[in-house]
């Protein structure tokens, strides 16, 4: 018997103890409710992911960053969010020591 062959034998003897283990615990309405809630939610995730991707995510975006992100490049937007409000405290940091007196 081949791994392959050996690893699908015990993924059943897995599968068919942990269904005898759930049928001793819970009644079978139990699990058939349980079952199709999952089958249920899972149609439903796969519903709204295939919504998602027909839209897109620009889609659900506000209408200033969508805006935003369609006529500026990324590159423009990360340079507004990191460099210009860090650029202060460059600025500060080389100047310092001409301006002030800084002990060693």
């Amino acid at each position: 018997m081949g791994p392959k062959k050996q690893k699908t034998v015990l993924l059943g003897i897995i599968g068919f103890s942990i269904s005898a283990l759930a049928l001793s615990l819970f009644s079978i309405y139990t699990i058939t409710a349980f079952l199709l809630f999952v089958a249920s939610a899972g149609l439903y995730a796969k519903i709204e992911i295939d919504s998602l991707r027909k839209k897109g995510l620009i889609h659900f975006l506000p209408k200033g960053l969508k805006s935003t992100l369609t006529q500026r490049s990324i590159f423009d937007v990360i340079c507004d969010v990191w460099f210009f409000p860090k650029i202060a405290i460059y600025i500060k940091a080389m100047v310092a020591p001409f301006i002030y007196k800084i002990d060693p």
